[in-house]
């Protein structure tokens, strides 16, 4: 069984069932801190998240006999952090399924509970035959970095008897009284805020919707005024509901659920925006070098939307670089193109660097496309200074007045202190998403050799590599899909192509003639020929070709 949590460049993840009121919108901010050579090796800034479906000899085992280790040969096993979230249905249908804010449901792991390590926790593979002493069943999962070409291991166990080791939270927290605004129409209840601490960054979050510090250790000031949301306009005149409406609206008309933290990360939610009742939510998850913040709506008529981070006056100036250049942010407005869609950025300062990563799926009544507003003299009514400072994100117009549904996701990578362009880096990171495997862990027998029959360069899958079809060299991670008639996963990605779709998002629209437009030229054999290209190359002969996008305009407006 293969996870990933970095979405590919396809974005493959199908849209979650229809959510109701305002915007379905995931937002993800990571944090990278460190060295060079961490971005260029194994991909450790990453979660790792399993369900107790995927482990089911742990079924009904209590929350706290389970056990997460690594294994070191000079040194042996040792326990590393593993949270255990319970989650539940939800009330409120639509929601789905929600989490166990406080307390325990009695019923130990149940299917739908998640488990939750980082990447860096999995070390090296532990010698066939043995297991940390007092452990019983337990499970090897495997944490493969295509970019790096690197496997590593850890394994959990479940144990009636022994007893967990003094580990330290990766993350700690306050909780603060969410303040609400001046302009709140009498309402005085925010919600909770809370300042959350991680060995690489900290984040504020001052109400409901209004995340407003991010500061990247050890020593670097606030990089941003705050994550902003707008609708109808950019004007946001405080929290009233008016031509616009803003994070500081909603935080007075949502209302507060929950937050909790664990040994690896901290939960908060928040239900609802402007209109509807239990029928939307902003999820935000806090790693140790990652936040991820998830939106799901479904919404009704609107002209415009937009998320974006506001940068702070203290960041200032910083280079933003884009897949064809570079701007300087300095509160003087710059030309930035609309389109093509950017899905990955990276702003520059003394303050800390930052990677944008941004991956949506759905919204296919609406246009999506790059937003900048580096003006100073702009007064959008929301954050330290109501100034536009550098505000980048994602714009969505027109939307039909059909339900419009779909999902969204923005990660923030930083470095401490400037960095230098990293757009490729993390642009392959985007296209390779991690694997992860789960196999049983028999201590008294070994587990089954890996082998690659087809003579590929890939395992099979069925001993914890990569191929979905170890009797076909053809067919493989770096397969060339064939976007025709046949039903085959030639790459393994989970989903075959079909006529005109290589972004396989169902439907044939503008993303699939601007995946092959931007391979145009690209051939086997060539440094540029990777996963995007092997997609490009719809009919799989070798080379993105004119034929590709014929093939794509073919089809276009088809969905599946």
């Amino acid at each position: 069984m293969t996870r990933v949590s970095l979405l590919p460049f396809d974005a493959r993840s199908k849209p979650r069932s229809a959510l109701a009121c305002f915007l379905l919108f995931c937002s993800f901010l990571s944090v990278l801190l460190g060295s060079a050579g961490l971005v260029e090796g194994f991909r450790e800034f990453e979660p790792v998240v399993l369900t107790g479906s995927e482990l089911p000899l742990f079924l009904g085992e209590p929350l706290d006999r389970v056990f997460l280790f690594s294994y070191r040969p000079a040194s042996g096993w040792s326990e590393v952090p593993l949270q255990v979230d319970e989650r539940r249905d939800s009330p409120h249908p639509v929601l789905g399924e929600v989490y166990v804010w406080s307390g325990e449901e009695g019923n130990g792991i149940d299917a739908n509970d998640e488990l939750v390590f980082v990447s860096k926790d999995a070390l090296e593979r532990a010698p066939v035959g043995e297991k940390p002493a007092g452990m019983g069943e337990g499970y090897e999962i495997s944490v493969y970095d295509p970019v790096s070409d690197e496997t590593r291991y850890v394994y959990v166990f479940a144990s009636s008897s022994a007893q967990h080791a003094p580990l330290t939270p990766y993350i700690t927290f306050d909780e603060l009284a969410g303040v609400c605004p001046q302009n709140s129409r009498g309402v005085t209840d925010c919600g909770k805020g809370a300042l959350v601490d991680t060995p690489r960054f900290s984040v504020k979050f001052s109400r409901r919707w209004v995340l407003d510090t991010f500061r990247i250790k050890p020593a670097g000031d606030d990089l941003l005024d705050r994550l902003k949301y707008r609708v109808y306009d950019l004007f946001a005149p405080g929290a009233d509901i008016g031509t616009a409406e803003s994070e500081e609206a909603w935080s007075v008309t949502s209302e507060w659920i929950g937050h909790k933290s664990g040994l690896v990360r901290y939960i908060r939610q928040v239900n609802d925006a402007a209109s509807a009742d239990n029928k939307t939510y902003v999820r935000t998850f806090v790693y140790p070098e990652l936040i991820v913040r998830e939106h799901e709506l479904l919404v009704h008529p609107l002209n415009f939307l937009w998320a974006y981070f506001d940068f702070s006056q203290q960041a200032l100036p910083v280079t933003l670089y884009y897949s064809g250049g570079s701007v300087t942010i300095d509160g003087v407005p710059d030309a930035f193109p609309e389109t093509p869609f950017e899905h990955v950025l990276e702003a520059s300062s003394s303050e800390g660097s930052f990677i944008i990563m941004t991956a949506y799926s759905g919204f296919d009544q609406a246009t999506e496309s790059n937003f900048l507003n580096d003006d100073a003299s702009f007064w959008d009514g929301t954050g330290e200074d109501n100034q536009s400072l550098g505000s980048v994100g994602i714009k969505m117009t027109g939307v039909a007045p059909a339900p419009w549904t779909g999902s969204f996701e923005l990660k923030l990578v930083p470095e401490a202190g400037n960095s230098p362009n990293l757009v490729d880096t993390f642009t392959r990171y985007r296209e390779n998403p991690l694997g992860v495997s789960v196999s049983v862990w028999n201590a008294s027998a070994p587990p089954p050799a890996c082998q690659d029959s087809d003579g590929d360069g890939f395992n099979a899958s069925s001993c914890g590599g990569l191929d979905c079809d170890d009797s076909d060299a053809a067919i493989n991670p770096n397969g060339n899909e064939h976007c025709g008639s046949d039903t085959v996963d030639e790459d393994c990605s989970g989903m075959y192509c079909r006529p005109g779709d290589p972004y396989e998002d169902l439907v044939v629209n503008v993303f699939d003639l601007t995946l092959v437009g931007s391979t145009l030229g690209r051939s086997v054999g060539s440094a540029t020929w990777d996963a995007k290209a092997r997609r490009g190359d719809t009919n799989a002969d070798g080379v993105v070709d004119v034929a590709d996008l014929n093939h794509v305009s073919q089809y276009f407006g088809t969905k599946y």
